[in-house]
């Protein structure tokens, strides 16, 4: 197998897929003598999964420094190798489904010394669309070329061998360096650099036959990248111009095209440049060997320490548990335990496979700090909804208690030092309290505290309204209650019984409290107005249409009866809806215990009315005309401003146009309803009349008279002496 690195076409992520095309490639000659000359392609395409097999034959063409096509050569297909995959480090694994295949076609060419010299070139589409730092990189393809100087230049040259390829992977996060250099078979100086990417074919014609005649076209970049800056980093790709060393510490993953150019000079003259183009990809890399410490909690119970090994890839293992002044503070057990001789904060230092050439380091810091708590807190039990004191008395003996965690069992948390806290239910609840030290201890007190239902009792009674003369019961209900207290004990039968009988003379607010048999609470309360006699008042009087009807109100009582009942929705409630056919007065009793009283209202059912604003009437410019309303007491005409009156029955109307007058009318003698009617007012103009000519008829037969020139609302004929209408 070949010694030579390559890149892969590889995408990192959780699925992944890609285009596998062409990868990378150069274009080298040596001189043989009598102008015979080696070319070598060298061509790398991902064998992954293998999507584009190589050109067979594959074709370089030839061109004079004007750009026309000189020859083209046809080279066979000799077979691919496999490369190697490297990290450039064997410490670190590279991911397995990495595959990258290298042909090398190599032919011989005469070609005799001509003015401007050669361009040699291989063309081919396309590259991996995953290409990161490429606009549109499926869509383009690369130009592999090299330069042939004219003889009067050098007569005799060889192109710069790049000695090495880079591998296939560079592992992100980690500085990378590579050895980039070349040799030159004619001792010529060599000086390299970062160049741009050549484009070559096209997704339609992938393979040209003749490639396409240089300039050959530079490919665009996706921003930040450009030619000089291809993969970003920190520090980013560069090279040293003298020696060709490559360095990079890459932070972006993916892949990336990258231009590397050797310039060939000679006696200071400049003979061309051997160009390669290529992709690194970038991935997260996974170490041999990692070593990793487990979790340290802060020593608080005495002085011994457990560390727990969390590394990985490693067979054997060295401890040194940083006591500062002894040698002997190690162990080489995988997971050891060490007593410290005393409090204090130690760097502990675990070394994996020492002495290998993948060991690796991790180091952490425990702080050992021996404390004894001595307190606890206290409480008492309590009822639901009321609040609870917490009250701790902790203490250490190393340190100062800087942080307190309550959890008390149903959710809540608190940070006090001394807390208060309210359950809202009843029942069991473990309460823990975590205190903290200022150097990291801990200490945990758990407790049970015992939460009581309050009692579930309510007043049933209203707030009620009693004669002087009357009592009332007041009833209440309700579970988990033994005792009971009435306050103020005025005027009860009981006052410690949950339904006393109360005959107060006063108006009296009573307090209810009831009470568990541990001791939890609940209060209600009731207010008994108490009236030494009752006056009731009844509204609205009112006229009402046929069909309408009216809420009826009263108030001063209790209780509530109306008469008559006939056209009522319920005469025995306040506020009962009245629909009576006819005039009605009706009689509200109320009453609160003994105490009665009444009123009465009145409600008129007066017939609809039937109003009428008159007939439309006609007038010429400039005459009045009389309206004619029939029925109703009360007139609102409009428009007003031709009316001689806008509120009585009968106004005279001068409008100058055709006005139609609207009439809102009520009677006060008839049920309150709003009647509208209208009446048009047309205003004629005058004219001439003329009428039909003279003419002679026959005895027995008629003649049709009429009438031009005219807008008369009326017409009148004379003699009526055979007229069919005058």
């Amino acid at each position: 197998m070949r010694n030579y690195l390559t890149l892969l076409l590889f995408l990192f992520c959780a699925t992944t897929t890609f285009a596998t095309h062409i990868v990378g490639g150069e274009l080298s000659y040596s001189y043989l003598g009598n102008n015979n000359y080696q070319l070598t392609l060298k061509v790398y395409r991902d064998c992954f999964l293998g999507q584009a097999a190589y050109d067979n034959p594959t074709t370089i063409s030839i061109f004079n420094s004007s750009g026309g096509l000189f020859t083209t050569v046809d080279v066979v297909f000799p077979g691919s190798d496999t490369l190697l995959n490297n990290a450039n480090s064997p410490c670190l694994i590279v991911p397995p489904n990495i595959c990258v295949e290298e042909a090398d076609f190599i032919t011989t060419v005469n070609l005799p010394p001509i003015a401007g010299g050669y361009t040699l070139v291989y063309q081919r589409c396309c590259r991996n669309s995953s290409v990161q730092n490429l606009n549109l990189p499926s869509t383009v393809g690369a130009s592999y070329y090299a330069t042939i100087p004219d003889a009067s230049i050098a007569a005799i040259n060889s192109s710069p061998i790049f000695t090495n390829f880079p591998p296939t992977v560079i592992c992100a996060s980690v500085p990378f360096t590579f050895d980039h250099s070349a040799t030159d078979a004619d001792g010529d100086s060599l000086v390299y650099h970062l160049c741009q990417i050549m484009g070559g074919g096209s997704q339609s014609v992938p393979y040209p036959v003749p490639a396409s005649a240089p300039p050959f076209p530079a490919l665009l970049y996706n921003a930040p990248y450009t030619a000089s800056n291809p993969m970003g980093g920190a520090p980013p790709l560069s090279i040293n111009p003298a020696n060709g060393q490559l360095t990079v510490t890459p932070t972006n993953v993916g892949q990336f095209s990258v231009g590397i150019c050797v310039d060939e000079f000679r006696n200071g003259i400049y003979l061309g440049t051997h160009y390669r183009d290529f992709q690194f990809n970038v991935t997260p890399c996974t170490q041999v060997i990692t070593a990793a410490i487990g979790p340290i909690p802060t020593l608080c119970d005495g002085l011994t320490a457990t560390f727990s090994n969390a590394s990985s890839g490693g067979s054997y293992y060295h401890w040194d548990f940083g006591v500062p002044v002894l040698t002997n503070d190690t162990s080489n057990l995988s997971n050891p335990s060490y007593t410290y001789p005393s409090q204090g904060s130690y760097n502990v230092t675990l070394v994996v496979n020492p002495g290998s050439i993948c060991q690796d380091t991790a180091t952490a810091i425990i702080n050992v700090h021996p404390t004894q708590f001595t307190g606890t807190f206290i409480h008492t039990d309590s009822c639901a909804g009321s609040p609870v004191h917490f009250s701790q008395n902790i203490n250490c003996n190393n340190g100062t208690i800087n942080q307190y965690n309550w959890q008390f069992g149903d959710g809540g948390i608190s940070t006090a030092i001394n807390p208060n806290h309210t359950y809202t239910t009843g029942g069991s609840f473990i309460v823990k309290l975590i205190v903290q030290t200022t150097l990291g201890c801990f200490d945990t007190i758990i407790q049970v505290i015992n939460i009581y239902d309050q009692p579930q009792y309510s007043i049933l009674t209203p707030d009620t309204i009693i004669c002087d003369l009357d009592n009332i019961i007041l009833q209440t209900s309700g579970t988990g209650a033994s005792n009971f207290l009435w306050t103020p004990n005025y005027m009860l039968s009981n006052n410690t019984i949950a339904n006393p009988i109360a005959s107060p003379n006063q108006t009296t607010t009573y307090y209810f409290t009831a009470t568990s048999a541990f001791g939890c609470s609940i209060t209600d309360s009731v207010t008994i107005y108490v009236i030494t006699n009752l006056t009731t008042t009844a509204w609205p009087d009112t006229v009402l249409c046929p069909g309408q009807n009216v809420q009826l109100n009263a108030i001063g009582g209790m209780n509530y009866s109306w008469q008559p009942t006939a056209g009522l929705s319920n005469s025995f409630i306040a506020n009962p809806i009245a629909s009576p056919i006819t005039t009605t007065t009706y009689i509200v009793t109320a009453s609160a215990g003994s105490c009665i009283d009444t009123d009465t209202l009145l409600i008129e059912v007066k017939p609809e009315p039937n109003f009428n604003a008159g007939p439309d009437q006609y007038i010429c410019h400039n005459d009045t005309a009389q309206l004619q309303a029939s029925g109703g007491t009360n007139f609102n005409w409009q428009p007003s401003s031709t009316l001689s009156s806008n509120s009585i029955s009968n106004p005279f109307a001068f409008p100058l146009v055709t006005t139609t007058y609207i009439m809102n009318a009520t009677d006060t003698n008839l049920c309150p309803e709003l009647i509208t009617d209208s009446v048009i007012v047309f205003v004629f103009n005058g004219g001439f009349v003329q009428v039909s000519n003279d003419t002679t008829i026959i005895f027995g037969t008629t003649a049709q008279l009429n009438v031009y020139g005219s807008n008369g609302s009326s017409y009148l004929w004379w003699p009526s002496t055979g007229l069919s209408s005058t």
